[in-house]
């Protein structure tokens, strides 16, 4: 793996440690077993677990027998890097690729986005009454969080991501597949601080679009 490669790995391991914690660093862990590797090897995961390790963004536990640690859980540090990085989802951290990066690369194969030459633009348009989609999206979000069973733990966390997704609407050029993207992490996290059910409103809505 190339270093440009272990960066993103670097970066999505932490994105989804910090989504499957809620954000939490004191008596949350997670099973690496769990996160999707879409083929990245076991050598390569133990490394990158390692390096994050020995930066204190997370920590880990590692057995003799297992390839890689099977228990891992967020630092402060990593917190604090990790949250800097989503206010600011085209800007490289200290250690982070930009987050923003991550939610297109997977899926950039046949798809009709240009990235990774001097010039590119991504040029995915927004869909027929997609904006009005979004803003009934977004007032759906408001109301769930704003349900008394709705834990205060991730309030912070959708508030942030609602206010990514409003300023990439906003630009002159919205990257429609970077808000789709936000959109469906942010549906998947409203749902688990509603204790893995939908309010009605959110449930009947079609967008987001995969």
């Amino acid at each position: 793996m190339d270093i440009e490669g272990r960066l993103r790995l670097r970066t999505r391991f932490m994105h989804w440690l910090y989504e499957s914690t809620g954000g939490r660093t004191s008596g949350s862990s997670v099973d690496t077993a769990n996160f999707d590797r879409g083929g990245i090897s076991d050598r390569d995961l133990n490394d990158a677990l390692e390096y994050l390790s020995r930066q204190d963004l997370l920590w880990a536990s590692w057995n003799l027998d297992d390839p890689y640690p099977q228990c891992v859980g967020l630092t402060h540090r990593g917190l604090l890097e990790m949250e800097a990085a989503l206010r600011t989802p085209q800007t490289p951290t200290q250690h982070f690729a930009p987050i923003s990066v991550l939610h297109v690369y997977g899926n950039i194969i046949g798809s009709n986005i240009r990235q990774g030459s001097t010039g590119s633009t991504q040029t995915i348009e927004a869909l027929p009454g997609e904006k009005a989609d979004i803003e009934a999206f977004i007032a759906a979000v408001r109301a769930a969080i704003r349900e008394p069973e709705f834990d205060p733990v991730l309030k912070g966390k959708v508030e942030s991501d609602v206010a990514m997704i409003e300023a990439e609407v906003r630009r002159q050029q919205p990257r429609w597949k970077l808000v789709r993207a936000l959109g469906q992490s942010l549906r998947l996290i409203v749902e688990s601080g509603l204790g893995g059910v939908l309010t009605q409103a959110l449930a009947g809505l079609g967008w987001p679009t995969p």
